[in-house]
């Protein structure tokens, strides 16, 4: 009888829940649109005029936010320490089309299309060294938006 109920109680919280979370989705712009396969060149411009070494204009402001998520191996003596962070950045691309396969509002990219596009160079003075976390799979993600803002996280 007392498992009837847990099962009972829980069938009620996943019938309240699963509906606020599947119109989140919808609201977050996963649609089957998402899905659909996307190339590099069709976000390019088609002139072939895009330069990736080359800023998408004067001036390009740059949106960052660093998370810390740990802070360890704090040595005093050499005054340094070790930190893990999970590093977002956004900055707004005109030169990129938001393709007509797309009617979601962004789309998560491949993110080794970075080698081919334009992006901020973001550095830490004084870091002795830097490495990304990247145990079992990379953990950098790419999203581009309609109005040409593409967001970039790594940890």
């Amino acid at each position: 009888m007392r498992n009837s109920h847990a099962f009972f109680g829980t069938l009620c919280c996943l019938s309240c829940v699963l509906p606020a979370l599947r119109a989140q989705i919808v609201r977050s712009g996963y649609t089957r649109d998402s899905r659909r396969s996307l190339a590099l060149h069709d976000i390019l411009p088609e002139d072939a005029t895009y330069d990736q070494h080359r800023p998408p204009g004067s001036p390009t402001i740059v949106s960052f936010h660093v998370t810390v998520l740990t802070i360890d191996s704090i040595d005093e003596e050499s005054m340094t320490y070790a930190t893990d962070i999970f590093l977002a950045q956004s900055w707004q691309d005109r030169r990129l089309r938001f393709h007509k396969k797309i009617d979601s509002e962004y789309r998560i990219l491949d993110v080794n299309w970075l080698d081919s596009l334009w992006r901020p160079d973001v550095f830490f003075k004084n870091a002795k060294q830097v490495t990304f976390h990247e145990i079992t799979v990379p953990n950098h993600y790419l999203w581009m938006f309609h109005d040409g803002t593409l967001l970039y996280m790594s940890k």
